[in-house]
């Protein structure tokens, strides 16, 4: 399905969006990109690429979302904004994973760097330093959403699905998403 040209694209909300960009209409998925731009760059930012590989990131970040695109399913309860961030999310720790696996791949006569690698991957201080900007973060995160909020996104960011924390919480998935949606807006102005 493609829209006729005077259509205002703007009308539509972005899981209809990935639906009609899904279907070929360039105009669609042209304003999702520009709708989750913002989202991508944080992505980016998020795993603090060196600055040379900041744009080729971000193009991979494009490729993550056109993943989204094509995969996204509007039945399982789940905006396309959070799922599109998944696809983004996953495809940048993907290619972290593969060059982490290169990194570490090397040659048995080569025991220095064995070495160098076992020191860069374990450093207690900065495991420390993180568990306590974690423990701050969670304690701001905390007096800032109500306490359905903060359960909701807790087991939101334990994984589980909308219906799976409906249960859990005795509310309905609709109810769910809109917690998600204040504890998201809210989060925003923290971060």
């Amino acid at each position: 399905m493609v829209l006729p040209l005077t259509e205002d694209m703007s009308l539509y909300r972005e899981h209809e969006l990935a639906l009609l960009a899904r279907a070929g209409d360039e105009r669609a998925f042209t304003l999702l990109v520009a709708l989750c731009e913002p989202m991508l760059r944080a992505q980016v930012a998020r795993f603090r690429f060196p600055a040379a590989e900041v744009e080729d990131m971000q193009q991979e970040g494009l490729l993550g979302l056109l993943s989204a695109v094509r995969t996204f399913d509007p039945l399982r309860e789940v905006s396309f904004r959070t799922y599109a961030s998944a696809c983004v999310r996953n495809r940048l720790l993907s290619i972290l994973r593969r060059r982490a696996a290169r990194a570490t791949e090397v040659p048995v006569e080569d025991v220095s760097a064995v070495a160098d690698v076992a020191t860069l991957v374990i450093d207690p201080a900065a495991t420390m330093q993180e568990k306590e900007d974690a423990a701050h973060t969670l304690s701001r995160v905390r007096e800032m959403l109500t306490e359905r909020e903060y359960a909701v996104f807790l087991r939101y960011l334990d994984g589980d699905a909308y219906t799976e924390i409906a249960a859990q919480l005795h509310m309905t998935p609709k109810a769910v998403d809109n917690a998600l949606q204040r504890a998201r807006a809210k989060l925003r102005r923290l971060f």
